[in-house]
Parts: C-alpha cells; structure tokens; sequence
C-alpha cells in the first residue's frame, strides 16, 4: 500500500467513528540486506500485499489481547 493509499483509508476509517486502530509498516532500510532500492520495494510491497496472509498475524493479536484480559481478570 502507497502511504496515499494509507492515508485515504485512515480518513475514511475516521469518518466512519474509528478512533483507534493497530499500525504497523516496514520501510526498505528495514531490509537492506535483501533489498536493492526503492524500485525493488515497491515491488516487493506489492508482492506482499497480494499475496501474504495476515490471519496469523490477527491471531496473534487475539492471543495478546487474551494474554492481557487473564492478567487483568
């Protein structure tokens, strides 16, 4: 996603009530061992956003929000 793109969805996310929301994002510098520029991470975030499930990352949420209710309870 371009930061335009990110931008766009936030603006409507905050139109439509949502005060709060988990960020994350990766910059190339990140991975400057196996990336070569800019060109080639467009490229790759592409390739990311296609084709990468996020369902393990959203259950690892759900364990941390579990994790923390147990502690509270």
């Amino acid at each position: 996603m371009t930061i335009d793109e990110a931008i766009k969805v936030l603006e409507s996310a905050k139109k439509d009530g949502v005060t709060n929301i988990i960020h994350a994002f990766w910059e190339a510098k990140d991975f400057s061992n196996f990336v070569d520029g800019d060109a080639d991470w467009a490229a790759i975030c592409q390739q990311v956003e296609d084709n990468m499930d996020w369902s393990r990352t959203w259950a690892d949420i759900i364990g941390l929000i579990d994790a923390q209710q147990a502690d509270i309870a």
